[in-house]
């Protein structure tokens, strides 16, 4: 969605006139947006503080309502933009709950004590009918558990800047590319990290 909703909105931005400056002010805000949202949510939950995707939301918003009031967008555009402002909206509000919705500890203790009373008892129910090959048994089956456990652990927190966490920086750079594919932007690197 982060990739998506950037290319309807370089669709209408060819709608724009292109002696405007207001297209090279979309495209500054559409590609600060990802950039932000990743800096916002790679935030601790607990912090409180600014919000930049909301501020980059508010300066678009702004601006499409002042471009349909001057005229330089048609009326109608109002209908057509509405839905793809709420989606970043509502993109943001998905990535702050997943962010803030940990897994509860006692759930991952819970896991935690299953797996190591399954690695101490495992072996005796397995004894009699493997013999030594319950000890080879059971540890595969450790080995498996604890990689679920280990999974579990990892997928608490998606934002980070760890190698298997989301290419939030990657997606960043596609929009910015997809942006400033639009007729009449430049191909110019835009900083994710300024809001006009």
């Amino acid at each position: 969605m982060i990739t998506h909703d950037p290319k309807n909105w370089v669709c209408i931005l060819s709608e724009v006139p292109s002696r405007l400056p207001a297209r090279e002010g979309y495209a500054r805000l559409l590609t600060t947006f990802p950039g932000s949202l990743a800096a916002h949510q790679r935030q601790p939950g607990s912090v409180t503080g600014p919000d930049a995707p909301a501020d980059v939301l508010t300066a678009l918003h702004r601006r499409v309502h002042a471009d349909i009031a001057h005229g330089h967008l048609a009326s109608d555009a109002r209908i057509a933009l509405s839905p793809l402002l709420q989606q970043f909206a509502d993109l943001t509000g998905a990535c702050e709950r997943i962010r803030n919705t940990p897994i509860p500890y006692r759930n991952s203790t819970d896991v935690q004590q299953f797996v190591l009373l399954s690695a101490l008892i495992l072996p005796f129910g397995l004894a009699r009918d493997f013999g030594y090959g319950a000890v080879i048994a059971s540890m595969l089956t450790f080995l498996a558990t604890m990689g679920l456990e280990r999974l579990a652990e990892e997928v608490e927190e998606p934002f980070g800047g760890d190698r298997n966490d989301l290419p939030l920086d990657d997606l960043a750079a596609i929009v910015r590319r997809d942006v400033h594919r639009a007729p009449g932007v430049g191909d110019r690197s835009a900083d994710v990290t300024r809001i006009a």
